[in-house]
């Protein structure tokens, strides 16, 4: 091939070569922002209770665009499996797989008495600037406690926001310790009767079943979360 018939393909070639080698820095420039702007934040659970325990909880980072249960609305099976049995695998692989997601952390201390404490670490910032978490209360048939969405501190600030109860509105609440498990019941972590059908506010143990108001009942807040920049 005559010489001046190679210059439009090496020509070519080069604008190729280019281009790709742009897009290429252009990506490696959005990692390494992405990285520094991501930073460890030290959140603390305290379960606020007299008589309840606190599953594990199950912590995650994400964007603006996740939402894992809403007032007035059915639980997803992730939500009810948590809420029933404090099993948070199913939203934990949910969390896992979602590019909405930075991070996603459980507590490997098992479960939270009354008055006591747990403090996590997890990766936050830029567009993953919120953080939320997860515990089932125990003993309750359908019990939990959550977070959604709180914005991460700035300027090494801390926040802290007290949680209330939640049902899941997936299990009637017959209060049976053959419907609950855990420690204190060992049940099946079903009741043989559906619940309301929408997540709402919690009204506390009544007495109607195996569970004594007076060792089990609460007054809400049930938790408190306070989230803090490491340094």
């Amino acid at each position: 091939m005559p010489v001046h018939a190679l210059i439009p393909v090496l020509f070519g070639q080069m604008i190729f070569i280019i281009v790709v080698l742009a897009v290429l820095m252009v990506l490696t420039f959005r990692y390494v922002q992405a990285e520094i702007s991501l930073q460890k934040y030290a959140v603390t659970i305290t379960n606020l209770t007299k008589g309840q325990q606190i599953s594990a909880p199950l912590l995650w980072s994400h964007n603006k665009a996740v939402i894992f249960f809403e007032l007035g609305m059915p639980a997803s099976q992730a939500l009810q499996s948590s809420a029933e049995a404090g099993n948070t695998g199913l939203l934990s692989d949910v969390f896992i797989r979602s590019s909405d997601v930075e991070d996603v952390v459980k507590s490997s201390e098992g479960l939270l008495n009354p008055g006591d404490s747990v403090t996590l670490m997890l990766r936050s910032g830029g567009a993953f600037n919120r953080i939320s978490f997860i515990s089932m209360l125990n003993p309750t048939n359908d019990g939990f406690v959550a977070v959604q969405g709180v914005k991460i501190p700035k300027n090494n600030k801390r926040i802290v926001v007290d949680v209330p109860a939640y049902d899941a509105g997936s299990e009637i609440n017959d209060e049976q310790c053959a419907s609950i498990p855990g420690v204190l019941c060992d049940g099946e972590g079903r009741s043989s009767e559906k619940g309301e059908g929408f997540v709402h506010f919690h009204t506390g143990i009544h007495g109607i079943g195996d569970l004594k108001p007076e060792e089990r009942d609460w007054r809400n807040p049930v938790a408190r979360l306070s989230i803090r920049q490491e340094k």
